[in-house]
């Protein structure tokens, strides 16, 4: 399956890693140009990039089940789990 994700927010990579894991080929498009190698990057588009955030049980479930390598990835640079 050909399929076009609109955002590279956690939510649209989330969605494209789950589909090509799936055998379906994904293209990723956002308004944002990606980060400019290693130091700081500035997503205007998004307001709260630099807002403290939070996994709710849901996210965690989800990566759980379909990214336990990215869910474990993320533990190990620091982020807490919390049920």
């Amino acid at each position: 399956m050909r399929t076009v994700v609109v955002g590279a927010g956690p939510t649209g990579l989330f969605t494209a890693i789950a589909l090509v894991r799936r055998g379906g080929q994904v293209v990723v498009v956002d308004r944002d140009p990606g980060p400019g190698g290693d130091g700081p990057w500035r997503r205007r588009g998004v307001m709260q990039f630099e807002h403290a955030h939070t996994f709710r049980g849901p996210v965690v479930d989800a990566l759980q089940a379909e990214m336990p390598e990215a869910l474990t990835a993320l533990t190990q640079v620091g982020a807490t789990v919390v049920t």
